[in-house]
């Protein structure tokens, strides 16, 4: 949905850009210049506004950039997130390990037969359920699952309970993680494992490398909910 200027009321424009300000703005400042105690005080705070707006577009505030405030404190000016030269830097560090733990996670799936088509009991409230696990979500399982704050990321399968027709749990966590080496299933009675080829063929060679799935690890809403210097430390 568009925009909706806040001076006309119209959809597709901002109220800087917009023509019927830009009249009135002009129309003002004519007035102004030649029997400046006519002007309405409406058409005195138009003079004003517009004089803020050229003062900003001609001294625009440097933009400092987001990843190094946001992760390190640093009010680093001259480049953004996008081409930040120690996030460039962090990613490079990052991959490596990823990589490593990775493969420990994964090595733990294929032990427990722990994938999609795994069908498992899990007690909730000492109630036992049955669940068939639907989906894995790859790009959540990294070394950054022991240091992050944000629940969401640490849900990384996706399930289906048996009994009834709603899905009161499409995500558990699970496996659980350790926050020195590896996540490790437990709490659960695995009924129906999955064979190891079939939990490895679903892993691309980009995840083992360590290299897919860093996108949410270096968004900007992971700034303040991963512990990203112990990660890389």
């Amino acid at each position: 949905m568009q925009n909706r200027c806040s001076f006309c009321g119209v959809r597709g424009h901002t109220r800087i850009t917009c023509p019927t300000r830009i009249q009135a703005v002009a129309k003002a400042r004519s007035l102004h210049s030649h029997t400046p105690e006519a002007l309405s005080i409406r058409q005195k705070s138009l003079i004003v506004e517009d004089n803020q707006i050229l003062q900003k577009k001609n001294n625009p505030t440097p933009r400092k950039c987001s990843y190094c405030s946001g992760r390190y404190g640093r009010f680093e000016y001259g480049h953004n997130r996008r081409n930040c030269p120690q996030l460039k830097e962090d990613k490079e560090k990052v991959i490596p390990k990823n990589k490593v733990w990775r493969e420990l996670a994964l090595e733990s799936m294929v032990k427990h037969g722990f994938g999609v088509g795994t069908i498992f009991e899990y007690a909730v409230f000492n109630e036992k359920h049955r669940y068939i696990v639907t989906d894995v979500l790859w790009d959540r399982i990294g070394i950054y699952l022991p240091y992050s704050e944000w629940a969401a990321p640490k849900e990384c399968f996706k399930v289906q309970r048996f009994d009834g027709v709603k899905h009161t749990l499409n995500f558990i966590r699970t496996p659980h993680y350790d926050h020195y080496t590896c996540f490790h299933i437990k709490k659960i009675n695995i009924l129906v494992p999955m064979s190891e080829r079939s939990i490895r063929s679903n892993a691309s060679d980009d995840w083992l490398e360590g290299k897919e799935g860093l996108e949410l690890l270096f968004s900007k809403k992971s700034d303040k909910l991963i512990d990203h210097v112990s990660m890389l430390s």
